[in-house]
């Protein structure tokens, strides 16, 4: 498992999650109430990748 899957699985409100390196593209299903989108965008940007919230 890759630093981007570990960072992804650590976020208590990531529900699932999957990485494409292939398209360079992360998708992760995340639990609404408890969701926090700064903070995922900082844990992605910490390992020196980008972000673009859809």
């Amino acid at each position: 498992m890759g630093k981007i899957n570990r960072a992804l699985a650590a976020l208590p409100w990531v529900e699932e999650h999957s990485v494409d390196f292939q398209n360079k593209m992360a998708t992760i299903v995340v639990d609404a109430k408890t969701y926090d989108e700064a903070a995922t965008i900082q844990a992605v940007q910490s390992l020196g990748f980008g972000v673009s919230v859809m």
